[in-house]
């Protein structure tokens, strides 16, 4: 049996959610109906984590190569350089570089490159030698006083460097 009458309906749906809207028309009226979906996210709204950054590896170099100094971050000693700290992107670490006979040198690593290189200044009269010591490598690295053996090993790459500062390969970021 045929009726007569109106209907309408409507939705409102944030985007981050879904919704629907029905109306049920009497058979001698007219109806309207409506749905709203909050953006709280309940209902059947969906939502999608996003995942946390990964904390980066980042090389700290000292130019001239000295060879060990202290990295220190909020007046704790972290650990003996060169070596890698780690950073999480979108938070930069302040640390301060320490080395007798040098200026303390404080540096903010942000993760944007994969090394960073401090310059370290003599302190004057320290007593320190114009030319730089080449320690023996650490144990498990191979000797690169003379010529780069392994270019991907960051001790070895140091020690060559310290006693060949004009190789442009000294220079070069990673």
């Amino acid at each position: 049996m045929p009726t007569s009458g109106s209907g309408s309906g409507s939705a409102t749906v944030p985007t981050s959610g879904s919704g629907s809207g029905s109306a049920t028309v009497p058979a001698s009226g007219s109806g309207s109906g409506s749905a709203t979906v909050p953006t709280d996210g309940s209902g059947s709204a969906g939502s999608a984590a996003i995942p946390a950054p990964q904390p980066l590896d980042i090389l700290i170099e000292t130019k001239p190569y000295v060879g060990e100094f202290a990295v220190v971050e909020a007046g704790k000693k972290l650990f003996d350089g060169p070596d890698n700290i780690q950073i999480t992107p979108g938070t930069p670490r302040t640390v301060v570089i320490k080395r007798a006979g040098y200026k303390d040198k404080t540096v903010t690593i942000d993760g944007k490159t994969k090394k960073l290189v401090v310059s370290l200044e003599r302190i004057p009269d320290a007593g320190h030698p114009t030319v730089p010591i080449i320690h023996a490598p650490p144990p498990g690295h191979p000797d690169c006083s003379s010529v780069v053996k392994d270019p991907k090993d960051k001790h070895c790459r140091a020690q060559y460097c310290a006693g060949h500062a004009s190789d442009p390969n000294c220079d070069l970021q990673d």
